[in-house]
């Protein structure tokens, strides 16, 4: 089918179908490829990419 397992685990928790708890495993760690396109991580920090660019323009 083409779609990765930790998409439809994820559909499933959100649906409620399942818990939180179950297939773990299968779910990809993904936040090394968010945060280097984004300028804060997500809880309001900014990410080592954009305190470069600042620091390069700042100059």
């Amino acid at each position: 089918m083409g779609v990765h397992p930790g998409i439809v685990n994820g559909q499933l928790q959100h649906l409620h179908e399942i818990g939180w708890e179950y297939n773990r495993e299968m779910l990809v760690k993904v936040r090394d490829f968010v945060t280097a396109t984004a300028l804060t991580d997500g809880w309001g920090k900014l990410t080592g990419q954009f305190l470069t660019t600042n620091n390069k323009r700042s100059n």
